[in-house]
């Protein structure tokens, strides 16, 4: 079964996983991944790049390194017919319960990587493995130009 016949049943395909050293410099190749996966044509690539930024830079920033899951960072993303998903695995931290404020103000510097990732997802959420680390994962949309002047 090829990716078009997966799409048209609605099943998942995976497009790319990929496990990178816990770094700043590990973002910019999680979105270069990304574009190799999905490409820059797909009607969700925006989305998602953006999505994958967010979610790739929370992990370096506020992962703790030294846990069991090690000082990794695995993205995922796989695709439906009508979703992109992406999972972004990392060593966690402390427990959380992650809060997204309605609005952010404008001269803020921080904090706008969850109200992004909500505000560009379908869904999206946290699974916590205690010690064993943390999925973060968001579920978007495909929507082409043509169906939404917004995206």
């Amino acid at each position: 079964m090829d990716l078009e016949e997966s799409r048209v049943e609605n099943r998942w395909t995976l497009l790319g996983a990929a496990t990178f050293e816990l770094a700043p410099e590990v973002v910019s190749q999680a979105r270069f991944r990304l574009r190799e996966w999905l490409g820059e044509d797909h009607p969700a690539y925006e989305k998602a790049e953006l999505v994958v930024s967010e979610l790739v830079t929370n992990s370096v920033v506020h992962s703790t390194k030294g846990r069991p899951y090690g000082n990794k960072v695995t993205l995922t993303v796989t695709s439906s017919a009508d979703r992109i998903y992406v999972q972004v695995v990392d060593p966690g931290g402390p427990p959380w319960n992650p809060v997204v404020p309605e609005d952010i103000p404008v001269d803020q510097e921080n904090g706008r990587g969850l109200w992004l990732v909500a505000r560009h997802s379908h869904r999206w959420g946290v699974r916590d493995y205690g010690s064993l680390g943390r999925a973060v994962w968001a579920a978007l949309d495909i929507v082409s130009a043509t169906d939404d002047e917004s995206v």
